[in-house]
């Protein structure tokens, strides 16, 4: 949460009315996409660690 709020202070402060900007509730596609090397390292520790226990 509050890395959110460092990366974009300012669409947090316009949340509350301050600042400059205009605060902005639409869905936006990432500029740059994870890599997939990324994301089937997520999955295998998910599986690992979150699933696998179960069993």
């Amino acid at each position: 949460m509050i890395i959110a709020v460092a990366l974009h202070w300012g669409q947090f402060l316009a949340l509350f009315g301050a600042g400059t900007a205009k605060a902005r509730f639409d869905l936006t596609w990432k500029h740059q996409q994870l890599a997939v090397t990324y994301i089937a390292a997520v999955m295998i520790v998910i599986v690992l660690f979150e699933l696998l226990p179960y069993l």
